[in-house]
């Protein structure tokens, strides 16, 4: 139901870039998860470097680049791990920033929205109306839609993913 009403609220662009947002969250716990995943076997390597002759998978990564030995193999996973690790933190980093700056925007573009319908009111409307309760609801109330319905659904989104591919 309150989906229903935001969508009535927000402009095609802006459902497009909430539609962007929520498919970057879903990249982002992707690679978040290969980023946990990856640690797993890393651990293991290092621990007993006989299981890249072991496990076949391990062995297929170790035949196919050519490795001399278990110590290049070894540092090459570790790259690998912090690799991962990195574009996972770049790519929250980004998705962070993405969705703050799109709740700041729609904040402002939305109150716009709405001080531009209450303006385009004849003077008996406004007569009729208390105008501090036309300033509470253009700040307070889509203050608490985005901070309240649009940022959390937007983390919703993000953190269910992270639990999903974890």
């Amino acid at each position: 139901m309150i989906i229903k009403r935001l969508f009535k609220i927000l402009t095609p662009k802006e459902k497009r870039i909430l539609y962007i947002l929520i498919f970057l969250s879903l990249f982002v716990a992707l690679i978040e998860a290969a980023g946990v995943a990856s640690i797993a076997p890393f651990v293991a390597i290092v621990s007993n470097p006989d299981i890249i002759f072991e496990n076949k998978y391990l062995y297929l990564v170790y035949d196919f680049y050519q490795f001399k030995d278990e110590k290049s193999f070894l540092i090459f996973s570790g790259l690998l791990v912090l690799s991962i690790t990195l574009i996972s933190v770049v790519l929250k980093t980004i998705n962070t920033y993405s969705y703050l700056k799109f709740t700041r925007m729609s904040e402002h573009y939305i109150g716009k929205r709405l001080t531009e319908l209450y303006i385009n009111q004849n003077y008996i409307w406004f007569v009729n109306k208390n105008t501090s309760e036309l300033d509470a609801k253009i700040l307070k109330e889509i203050h608490n839609l985005i901070y309240h319905v649009i940022e959390p659904i937007i983390l919703l989104f993000g953190h269910i993913f992270v639990v999903i591919m974890i």
